[in-house]
């Protein structure tokens, strides 16, 4: 007679590590659900779990130290259960009620479900299909906790008939099996499909209807380039293409920041129109509409072949940047294996000025990532890719879109140009260059000291050396497949960078010259090389590149095609506005017209003049001294917002339009209107 196996039981320690351990599994699994949903390049996946692997590190350690908590309070509660089988039940119905919340929780948090109006179709479906997703991860997870802790705890089961088996595993197998064609159809249409080649277009590019290459650089201050008047050494390819194009002198940027300066830009509509702005209530639009027409739509339309790189979080799939394009590469911004929410990690988000933590998380996490997929600041792979179209597609007519994220914050190069100050110590310096944008807005001021704006400075220039570098890489390319008689080349940035000039860094604050005038590069066939000083807009890209490959502009479009300055002629000033809208407690506007700007602070007032052309670093405001010419200004500002907010509310969309602020119509009113 064999002896009676004495039952397992769960002591305080080992409930807290089957808990928590169990919970770091699920949760990096569940957690994971959106990536195979949100899709990328299907030659990557390999690298992309390299990177999961890593992240879900971090959560194994945080699942242990949190859940231990839960552990302890599960073993308390068990210890009341007198019932051994009763335990394993508890603890399994637990882990999936935990399972199913997590998964809701995540689900609804990469898709902003909840931040949808009412009135948006879509929006119950979501939630319905949040709640099945959820379901499913609570099934799976409580069936398997409960069977592995009933297995712990009586041991082995004897052999059954094959049937009762199924029966037993037939509900879990169900949820399962649910769970993975879901995952399946998520991942053939956003990573199989968009990643299979598409048709040629069968069109080839002339001097008449060239290529198409835009060129973006984020927060590329025009005056830090050699074309400009920079040192030139720091920028030998892009001087080297304003040689042969056309110079903007004055290109003004819609906005102050990246998210409505480029929806501007490939719409060639204003922001307050596309209803897109930020932390505006503590709540956010950052999709760019369905039924507005971009760029590449048009282009499409016209029988261009359109393909986009970008390194940009807000330029993204998610954020609708996609419209138009047979193929968009670009930032992953949902996925949790990015480095940004690996930082963000409780175990890691404890002080950026640790070298040692900094280099774990962050330079650890991107060795191991592979660096052909598009991060923030890997400008490199954005030319290895544009090398790679250029040279399959260059015997049809295409559209490619090049943004760089360089030599946006952090400011990281190389190496800084020209070399910092040596006075700095190692760790300082260090420090300085894993700033992030939020560093500087939140805290720079009482952080930095006045020594620290040359060294900011160089490790910027620096950025701006790389990526002159990588951008020179696609420009010999193009030289030598022998397209440059038959492609547009358009290089620009969304806006500029502040180094003190007015107190303050980075950008998306003010409207100064150094972060609203932006570089602006024109070169291909029929352009009269030169350079021009009128002021235009990056309004009129869209208009610009739609004349030149005779696509139909939008009617909503307001820029003006740059043409006739292209080819040595004129144009009528007009009137140029910008906004900056990131809250409801912070939203500015600017209006530039014949030499002079106005800036006004709708919540407080606040108004700021100046004489560009006697003050062209903006020093002196002249509000109180030209009263009469800042009114003038001002009822221009009036009226073009009156106009631009009625267009907002007139436009077809697939979402409703936001309210108008109180403090905009409070402007309005005082206007008139």
């Amino acid at each position: 007679m064999e002896p009676q196996r004495r039952p397992r039981t769960f002591t305080p320690l080992l409930t807290a590590l089957w808990a928590g351990l169990t919970w770091a599994l699920l949760y990096g699994v569940i957690d994971n659900i959106p990536l195979l949903a949100q899709g990328d390049i299907l030659s990557h996946v390999r690298v992309r779990f390299q990177a999961m692997a890593y992240v879900h590190v971090a959560y194994a350690a945080a699942a242990v130290v949190l859940m231990g908590a839960v552990g302890l309070v599960l073993t308390a509660v068990l210890a009341v259960v007198r019932r051994p089988a009763g335990r394993p039940l508890l603890l399994g119905l637990s882990i999936g009620l935990l399972a199913g919340a997590t998964s809701a929780g995540l689900w609804l948090e990469h898709y902003r479900i909840l931040d949808l109006p009412d009135s948006n179709p879509n929006k119950l479906v979501s939630i319905g299909y949040t709640l099945l997703v959820a379901a499913a991860a609570a099934v799976v997870a409580g069936w398997l906790t409960y069977h592995a802790a009933r297995w712990w705890v009586e041991g082995p089961e004897p052999r059954r008939p094959f049937w009762r088996g199924l029966v037993r595993w037939g509900p879990p197998l169900v949820t399962l099996t649910v769970a993975l064609l879901l995952a399946a159809v998520g991942l053939y249409r956003n990573v199989i499909r968009p990643a299979l080649p598409g048709p040629t277009t069968g069109q080839v590019a002339t001097p008449e209807r060239p290529n198409v290459v835009l060129i973006t650089i984020d927060s590329l201050r025009a005056d830090h380039l050699g074309a400009y008047g920079y040192d030139p050494a720091i920028s030998p390819n892009i001087d080297a293409l304003a040689r042969r194009g056309v110079r903007f002198d004055q290109a003004i940027a819609q906005s102050s920041w990246t998210l409505p300066s480029v929806a501007s830009m490939v719409t060639s509509m204003y922001p307050t129109e596309l209803d897109i702005y930020a932390w505006r209530d503590l709540k956010m639009q950052s999709h760019l509409d369905p039924m507005r027409t971009t760029m590449a739509e048009s282009l499409q339309a016209a029988g261009y072949r359109t393909q986009g790189y970008a390194t940009n979080a807000w330029i993204t799939h998610e954020n609708g940047f996609d419209q138009g394009f047979d193929q968009f590469n670009c930032f992953r911004t949902a996925e949790a294996f990015d480095h940004d929410m690996l930082l963000q990690h409780p175990l890691l988000k404890l002080s950026s000025r640790s070298p040692f933590l900094y280099k774990l998380g962050w330079r650890g996490y991107y060795l191991l990532f592979d660096r052909r997929l598009l991060t923030g600041n890997d400008g490199l792979a954005v030319s290895l890719y544009a090398l790679s179209f250029l040279q399959e597609h260059q015997d049809e007519r295409f559209f490619l879109w090049l943004y760089y994220l360089e030599p946006h914050t952090s400011y990281a190069p190389s190496a800084a140009f020209p070399s910092a100050p040596t006075d700095v110590s190692e760790e300082h310096y260090s420090w300085l260059s894993s700033l992030d944008y939020w560093s500087f807005v939140a805290s720079s001021e009482d952080m930095l000291v006045p020594e620290d704006t040359p060294v900011l400075t160089s490790l910027y220039d620096g950025e701006i050396r790389d990526v002159d570098r990588w951008v020179g890489g696609v420009l010999d390319e193009l030289a030598r497949l022998g397209l440059n008689d038959r492609t547009l080349i358009i290089l620009h940035s969304d806006h500029g960078e502040e180094f003190a000039d007015h107190g303050g860094f980075v950008h998306g604050i003010t409207f100064y010259d150094e972060v609203v005038r932006v570089p602006l590069l024109v070169a291909g066939p029929g352009i009269s090389p030169g350079q021009v000083a009128a002021p235009v807009q990056l309004l009129d890209l869209m208009p610009t590149v739609l004349e030149t490959a005779g696509a139909t502009l939008p009617p909503e479009a307001h820029g003006r095609s740059l043409w006739p300055l292209l080819r040595g002629g004129a144009l009528e000033e007009v009137p140029i506005y910008a906004e900056m809208r990131h809250s409801s407690l912070q939203e500015k506007k600017m209006i530039r017209y014949q030499g002079w700007k106005l800036i006004y602070a709708l919540d407080s007032g606040e108004m700021e003049l100046y004489n560009l052309a006697a003050d062209p670093r903006e020093q002196v405001n002249l509000a109180l001294q030209e009263r009469e010419r800042g009114e003038e200004y001002l009822r221009l500002l009036r009226r073009w917002l009156a106009q631009a907010v009625e267009t907002e509310q007139a436009l077809p969309r697939s979402v409703a339009p936001a309210g108008v602020d109180e403090h905009v119509r409070e402007m309005l009113r005082e206007g008139g209107y």
